[in-house]
């Protein structure tokens, strides 16, 4: 999934789906969150959940 934020609300959005990533259970998925280094502004922020076997 992509965090897409900005705007009026974008960004408390942004913060509560990135908190919510954290409660996931580690037993269940691995969640990788990451950024782009050189964009400018506010880039999405992939977002990878891997459901494990």
């Amino acid at each position: 999934m992509s965090i897409y934020y900005g705007g009026a609300s974008g960004y408390e959005e942004r913060d509560a789906l990135l908190e919510y990533v954290k409660t996931i259970d580690p037993a269940q998925y691995t969640v990788l969150v990451t950024q782009f280094a050189n964009r400018a502004g506010d880039p999405p922020i992939p977002v990878f959940i891997h459901k494990a076997t």
